[in-house]
């Protein structure tokens, strides 16, 4: 049996982006991410084209309103923890028809928390 140490929650997640609305398009344009102080910040994984496609947002009026700040509020939820029986710490979230492995040792488990055989072991009832 897997140790659960935290239970599943729901978390709300509040946010702001930097937006340009297209004026060619209703509902279309550019969000991004800004930092503290509502600046541009880009992802670092994709910051030339961010960069790129923020300043032709700039750069073009006639094609874009803004800037805008716009706060968006979302729910999401945070999966439980436990502690697999070899001691590895392990998030409680379903990876193959509502089971999961431990990544150290490949011990499954459901949902529960209860060991399960590997799915290579399960039949199929259809």
């Amino acid at each position: 049996m897997l140790n659960i140490i935290k239970e599943r929650t729901r978390k709300t997640v509040k946010v702001k982006k930097l937006e340009f609305d297209s004026k060619e398009c209703v509902g279309a344009g550019y969000s991004f991410n800004v930092d503290e102080n509502d600046n541009f910040v880009a992802n670092p994984e994709y910051k030339e084209i961010q960069t790129a496609n923020y300043k032709m947002c700039l750069n073009s009026p006639d094609k874009y309103d803004g800037p805008f700040i716009r706060e968006y509020e979302y729910t999401r939820t945070e999966p439980a923890e436990g502690i697999c029986k070899c001691g590895k710490h392990v998030l409680v979230q379903a990876q193959y028809s509502g089971a999961f492995s431990c990544p150290k040792c490949g011990q499954w488990y459901n949902l529960f928390g209860q060991e399960l055989e590997s799915p290579d072991c399960w039949k199929e009832d259809y």
